[in-house]
């Protein structure tokens, strides 16, 4: 597919390849963050880790959350709480599912587990 061509496959790399590692890694860096403060303060009451560095992770969350505000909004509905703070937890799901997603799409392209949903309005599914 990519033989020969380095640029190609650089391109393919940074476009699909990174995001998708970045994806799957961000849900077990959130755990360990959560369990790394959460024992750190049930030691003695008090967080060594320095105030910064949590403002700094702080921050980001909040871009995220924003980010994911403004998506809902443009998509015609309003973001609501859960939106935002369930982020985290959605986060630290996903790297259950992720690992199932990985092997279909290198081992089962054309099958692809998917969630029913019944529509919001009208009648319920059979």
């Amino acid at each position: 597919m990519l033989g020969g061509r380095p640029r190609a496959a650089l391109a393919l790399m940074l476009t699909l390849a990174a995001p998708v590692a970045a994806s799957n890694l961000h849900g077990p860096a959130m755990l360990i963050a959560v369990i790394s403060v959460a024992n750190d303060w049930t030691r003695d009451g008090v967080l060594s880790i320095p105030g910064l560095h949590l403002v700094i992770y702080a921050a980001c969350w909040m871009v995220s959350a924003i980010t994911g505000a403004v998506g809902v909004i443009r998509s015609g509905g309003a973001p609501r709480a859960l939106h935002l703070l369930g982020m985290v937890g959605y986060w630290m799901m996903w790297m259950f599912a992720s690992p199932r997603a990985l092997w279909q799409f290198f081992f089962a392209p054309h099958r692809w587990d998917k969630t029913s949903h019944t529509p919001r309005t009208g009648r319920a599914a059979p």
